[in-house]
């Protein structure tokens, strides 16, 4: 499965901290526009790569299945 440099950069960042993060720390981290950020961290969410909590402010973490 291809994914695109911004996919990548937000999935680095989310296995270096292993803990849920927010969509505008992922962004700040990341460098790019929080609309960026939750584009990408939605796709991602659909192929099963990360997880979601919560509905109003949403926090992320990369999915690791051993």
């Amino acid at each position: 499965m291809n994914i695109n440099p911004y996919e990548a950069n937000i999935l680095r960042i989310l296995l270096k901290y292993k803990i849920f993060l927010s969509t505008r720390s992922i962004a700040q981290k990341s460098k790019m526009s929080w609309n960026t950020a939750e584009k990408y961290l939605l796709e991602l969410e659909q192929r099963g790569w990360v997880v979601k909590r919560g509905k109003t402010l949403k926090y992320w973490k990369v999915v690791i299945e051993n």
